[in-house]
């Protein structure tokens, strides 16, 4: 399974749920950022070290791949790997670049064929409420 984040404040969350999903599921599993050129500030790359760090610490492999297409690399990244699950996060604060098939998640979706692709919702939860996958829409 590879979870693929970045260095957005829901990082870890994602990390977090990502970990318990390849548990239940008896999967090997990799955090994986693909760096595309855009240029992180101080507080996104230090969030996106601590997520890799505790990616680590929960079992799994930080990976950093390097290419301009954040989805097609994770779809190839999966397929070279053997991975059949691809977990990503989704804000509700781009709805403009989901509407207008933008996204990771919605190329993800056009591309990942044969791959398992699941969509975490970013938005807020209760601090003792688990984050709860939701299935995707087209």
């Amino acid at each position: 399974m590879l979870v693929g984040i970045d260095g957005d404040t829901h990082a870890e969350r994602l990390v977090r749920h990502a970990s318990r999903v390849a548990q239940r599921r008896h999967l090997p599993w990799s955090a994986v950022h693909v760096d595309d050129g855009q240029t992180l500030d101080e507080q996104s790359r230090a969030r996106l070290q601590s997520a890799q760090q505790l990616a680590e610490r929960l079992g799994g492999e930080a990976v950093s791949l390097r290419a301009g297409e954040v989805a097609r690399t994770l779809v190839q990244h999966a397929i070279e790997r053997r991975a059949s699950v691809v977990l990503v996060g989704q804000s509700r604060r781009h709805w403009r670049r989901r509407v207008f098939g933008g996204g990771v998640a919605a190329r993800l979706l056009r591309e990942g064929h044969g791959l398992e692709i699941s969509v975490l919702d970013d938005s807020e939860e209760l601090p003792d409420q688990p984050p709860r996958a939701r299935p995707a829409r087209e």
